[in-house]
């Protein structure tokens, strides 16, 4: 019986010790399955641009598509970018619930009365856009007239040329990327050097078109705004993705304390601009330290990379690779190599 006794301890004590180990290579699987989806994302960066002529927008306009949606068919999700083209005014209709229009009437949210539960299913269920660390694919459970949809993991890079100052650009209207007599175009080019900008509506948007989720024609046959050229200083200089900073608190929660965490990759509007985007900035870290890190001060809480991976945050680069970059990289280099023509010299550790 004492032996039998002596035999279970051991045996204990082999799965205490075995049990680290296991769990520590789970995470590292884990981590390169992360890494893997956002290489599957650049992949499709680079197709759309061989097929396309250009650069993947950040959205076609406001409460339109987003990145998201428009690299779905270049990452083998031809079905699900289809339900979207297949809407009444395509890549232009008004997914936001409840807004009024003039010319169109497509005011149903999309997310939660046009689309079958089918299709949500398939919608959600692209693995690439999620990392495995932190979720799995699934109904998220964030359905409010707000911001309903699925949420994601990964964010584009949005920045602007004064590292110094460049925390208080991305709070104003950088997603209302327009056209031609709009005021926010000449801002846009002036001030935003991130590598993935707006789409150009088809027809010139003015006065208070932009602020509203009116004329989805002018939005339906969008023209691409970049090609490869933008990026200045090099692809392999260029972070332009990565994953984005949602404390395990607020993880499932899209709005918390008036900030933007963990919302629906569908669309954008002013205040969930950060539900697709993240910046880099110079005077705050850009990268969180820690899964449960807060970014202070007030208009930054919502503006970090991060992830929940121990002491690394994986990035895709220009040239299609990943990175895993230390959390506690230097503000000035991060933002250098997120501004597409600044002319400094960088080179990931």
């Amino acid at each position: 019986m004492v032996e039998l006794l002596e035999v279970i301890a051991i045996i204990g004590v082999l799965i205490a010790l075995l049990l680290p180990a296991v769990q520590a290579a789970r995470e590292a699987a884990r981590r390169m399955q992360c890494a893997n989806h956002l290489k599957q994302l650049g992949i499709g960066i680079h197709n759309f641009h061989d097929t396309q002529s250009g650069i993947v927008p950040s959205h076609v306009g406001i409460y339109r598509v987003s990145v998201f949606i428009l690299l779905m068919p270049h990452i083998e999700q031809p079905a699900a970018y289809n339900e979207f083209t297949s809407l009444p005014d395509g890549l232009g209709t008004n997914l936001r619930s409840g807004t009024s229009t003039t010319e169109h009437t497509d005011n149903t949210d999309v997310w939660l009365n046009v689309f079958s539960e089918d299709v949500k299913k398939g919608i959600t269920g692209i693995s690439y856009y999620y990392c495995p660390s932190r979720r799995s694919p699934g109904i998220n459970n964030q359905l409010t007239t707000w911001h309903p949809g699925p949420q994601h993991d990964y964010a584009i890079v949005v920045t602007g040329s004064d590292g110094r100052n460049s925390h208080q650009y991305p709070t104003g209207n950088w997603c209302y990327y327009q056209y031609a007599n709009n005021h926010n175009e000449q801002f846009m080019r002036e001030t935003q050097h991130g590598p993935i900008r707006g789409a150009i509506p088809n027809e010139a948007v003015t006065g208070s078109q932009f602020n509203y989720a009116t004329y989805s024609y002018k939005y339906k046959n969008y023209k691409i705004r970049d090609d490869f050229a933008w990026w200045a200083d090099g692809t392999t200089n260029q972070i332009i993705m990565g994953e984005k900073h949602i404390p395990i608190q607020y993880l499932n929660q899209c709005s918390v304390g008036g900030q933007t965490w963990d919302c629906s990759w569908l669309w954008i509007n002013d205040s969930s601009k950060w539900s697709i985007s993240r910046s880099s900035v110079t005077d705050y870290p850009s990268i969180a330290r820690h899964p449960r890190a807060e970014v202070t001060p007030d208009n930054v809480y919502d503006i970090a990379f991060g992830s929940y991976h121990a002491g690394i945050t994986n990035f895709l680069i220009g040239d299609g690779s990943v990175r895993s970059v230390t959390v506690m990289l230097l503000n000035d280099l991060f933002h250098y190599l997120c501004v597409v023509n600044d002319g400094n010299s960088a080179t990931l550790p």
